[in-house]
């Protein structure tokens, strides 16, 4: 054999030996740290959901720990496998050959080789396929039955729900419903912003403010719009720190706590006349009441009418009031403003307090303006909570109208279902009548109790129904046809048919007539023989106890009128049982009383008086004694009535 190819042959030996180790060390590897992985892939589940708050996909890390355990026992198999000459040494151990392989291939390595040399080289190849069958039974992989199971476990607890933080509804994206929700109040919330358009009671700052606020309620409109993809939370917090900006600037137009006048100062307005309803008002601080009664007061001092009793009156009152205010109020504009005008009256100028009552009426509709800005802003801040709760609030309501309809469907027996599907109504509108079926081939009606479709009619007073023979009154039996079935005398079948008696004639119904003898017969006693004319009876007799029947000629005559009468009387004659009487009585004159008593229409006009005391009609500071005064007269009445 030539010495390239005993090389070779040696160099494929150690690369199967090589590879056979190689796997025996990568499983010992995973004997060893089997439990060591599957300890740190459950930890690492548990801290991604308990630390970092995973709800899904923690399978990903895990999978990636795995394959990080894999790469590093096949990087420690390449580094620990042996060169050539230590592979076939090891063959040599594995199958106790004494260095046959390994000397040959030191053998094989030299330039001058003897004969005992090729000799050796030459038995060692014979024996090397031989030696390499037996390698893997000599070399076995170590036992990995129990391997599997931390990792296995590890994988199984990544998908599993435990100690998995259950998943915020403001994680999941809007639904379909809740998107167009959102569309519509994003028109809802434009609708409220536009009302916030020249508001001319702001200053220049906030004027600017407002702006800003404006273009950012304009961006969150334009993603309530294009709200897919969004998820809720993100959704919820757009809306909620435009309220929150909304509600700041509000907070900063309206005046707060802050006091228009001192107690005393109220008070002092509240015992003069002229100023009693401003008092109210400021009391309230009703800035539109205020600016109001500060003009009746401007036009009162520039009234052209103006006496010196009332221009007197008006000084001291307003002298006295300035007087009653303390430190506090002079730099308050109802202060400052009373203070000026009563220095204008001291001065016999009442035009000149006019103004200061015009610029004080200035100043508190300059206040009313901004406090409707305030309330608008309120009302956008508002709308868009509103707007949250109501997109929010669509998934919500689609879990109870599916939990709904499924309680509906439980509610709903089996049996009764075809009443839902409206079968049954369709089924009794599309009967017909016995003649009408058996008239178009329809199926015959079952037999019924008695026996060829007789038919028992049900008994006439005065007769027994259990006579046989007939007499003392006994009934006829009616007997009507089956449909579908000829007559079993040979008669027709029809309930309308004549009582003729001739062959193929109808069987009549025949009853009897009260007062005649059971057998006897009458013409025009068959019930709707087809014979009679118009107008005849079709009962007849002798009389009896059962009303008859007759005919009246059709002529347009008046009924007479009904008088009214205290007592009527009627005396009738029926067979020979007696006398009978019967009485008809119409009722007596009833006494009429009145039900209410005037403890009771007093309390009611007191009520609908009380309603009438409005800000129009009574002035603010007359509408507490006069409700009092109506409150006294409540007492009164209900203590009488205790």
């Amino acid at each position: 054999m030539d010495n390239d190819q005993q090389l070779k042959a040696y160099l494929d030996a150690s690369a199967v030996v090589k590879r056979r180790i190689g796997l025996v060390d990568f499983a010992n590897w995973v004997k060893r740290s089997h439990w060591v992985i599957g300890v740190a892939g459950i930890a690492l589940v548990a801290v991604l959901r308990q630390v970092f708050g995973w709800t899904s996909l923690e399978v990903l890390p895990l999978l990636a720990l795995f394959g990080l355990w894999v790469v590093v026992g096949a990087v420690l198999m390449v580094k620990r496998a042996p060169e050539v000459l230590e592979a076939l040494v090891t063959l040599d151990h594995s199958g106790a050959w004494k260095d046959r392989f390994a000397s040959a291939w030191a053998f094989l390595n030299q330039d001058n080789r003897g004969v005992g040399e090729e000799l050796h080289i030459e038995r060692a190849g014979n024996s090397l396929e031989q030696a390499l069958a037996a390698f893997p039974e000599s070399t076995p992989l170590p036992s990995l039955k129990a391997a599997w199971v931390l990792p296995a476990l590890a994988l199984i607890f990544s998908v599993a729900p435990i100690l998995r933080p259950v998943p915020s509804a403001a994680d999941s994206a809007l639904s379909d419903e809740m998107v167009e929700a959102a569309s519509g109040q994003a028109e809802e919330i434009k609708r409220e912003a536009r009302q916030l358009d020249n508001l001319t009671s702001l200053t220049e700052e906030e004027q600017k403010e407002l702006e800003q606020l404006r273009v950012d309620v304009d961006q969150m409109t334009s993603q309530l719009e294009e709200a897919e993809g969004l998820t809720t939370g993100e959704m919820l917090e757009a809306l909620e720190a435009r309220a929150r900006a909304v509600e700041r600037m509000a907070r900063s137009i309206g005046d707060g706590e802050e006091v228009w006048a001192s107690e005393a100062m109220i008070k002092a307005m509240a015992d003069h006349p002229d100023t009693a309803d401003m008092a109210v008002a400021v009391r309230d601080k009703n800035a539109e009441s205020v600016a109001g009664e500060a003009l009746s007061l401007q036009a009162l001092l520039e009234s052209d009418s103006l006496s010196s009793e009332l221009e007197e009156r008006m000084g001291r009152s307003l002298s006295n009031i300035s007087k009653s205010g303390d430190e506090s109020d002079e730099a308050r504009p109802v202060g400052e403003r009373f203070g000026n005008a009563s220095n204008g009256m001291n001065a016999r100028q009442p035009l000149q307090a006019a103004r200061e009552f015009e610029e004080l009426a200035k100043h508190f509709l300059l206040i009313q303006e901004r406090e409707e800005a305030r309330k608008k802003l309120e009302d956008l801040a508002e709308a868009m909570r509103d707007a949250g709760g109501e997109i929010s609030g669509k998934e919500l309501e689609k879990m109870e109208e599916l939990a709904a309809s499924r309680q509906s469907e439980r509610a709903i027996p089996e049996g009764l279902k075809g009443l839902e599907s409206d079968e049954m109504p369709q089924g009794l509108s599309e009967m017909k009548p016995p003649q009408e079926a058996a008239a178009q081939g329809g199926e015959e009606l079952p037999g019924l109790a008695g026996g060829e479709g007789e038919i028992k009619a049900p008994p006439v007073p005065g007769t027994s129904q259990d006579d046989p023979s007939g007499e003392g009154g006994g009934q006829q039996a009616l007997k009507a046809p089956i449909p579908g079935q000829g007559d079993p005398n040979g008669a027709g079948g029809s309930l309308a048919a004549n009582d003729s008696g001739e062959p193929g004639g109808g069987s009549s119904l025949q009853a009897p007539i009260p007062g005649m003898a059971p057998g006897d017969s009458e013409a025009g006693s068959a019930i709707n023989a087809p014979g009679g004319q118009p107008g005849d009876s079709n009962i007849s007799g002798q009389g009896g106890d059962q009303a008859g029947t007759g005919t009246a000629e059709l002529v347009d005559t008046e009924s007479a009128i009904h008088e009214a009468g205290n007592d009527s009387q009627v005396v009738a004659q029926i067979n020979d049982d007696g006398e009978s009487t019967f009485r008809a009585v119409d009722g007596e004159i009833r006494q009429e009383e009145v039900t209410r008593s005037r403890r009771d229409i007093a309390a009611e006009f007191i009520a609908v008086e009380e309603q009438a005391l409005d800000g129009k009609s009574l002035p603010l500071s007359r509408r507490q004694q006069v409700v009092r005064y109506f409150s006294a007269i409540r007492q009164q009445f209900e203590k009488e009535e205790e």
